[in-house]
């Protein structure tokens, strides 16, 4: 219920990012902005991830409230291994010589 109460607005929002991303990497690569229109558009992006992060933040504890002590435990112990496993990957494209994820 949370999650589709909130997945609307974090795809419109993830859909506006990607648009606007886009826009100032053509800006860039261009070399023809003057650099307070570059920094205004950064300005931009930056302001709608922070929306973003804060939106998705927010409905991960909404969903967290909703859980037992119990399945607390559980989800700590999913997002460890989780986390362990993309950092083995990491490390993995490292020793390959893919250390860089751009």
């Amino acid at each position: 219920e949370v999650w589709e109460s909130t997945a609307p607005q974090l795809r419109e929002k993830w859909h506006e990012l990607e648009k606007l991303e886009d826009e100032l990497a053509a800006t860039i690569k261009a070399y023809s902005a003057d650099q307070s229109i570059v920094a205004q558009q950064v300005e931009k992006v930056e302001k709608l991830r922070a929306e973003y992060n804060a939106t998705r933040t927010v409905m991960i504890y909404r969903m967290h409230l909703l859980l037992t002590p119990e399945q607390r435990v559980k989800v700590e112990a999913l997002r460890a291994r989780m986390d362990a496993e993309r950092k083995k990957q990491e490390e993995e494209r490292k020793r390959l010589g893919r250390g860089d994820k751009y």
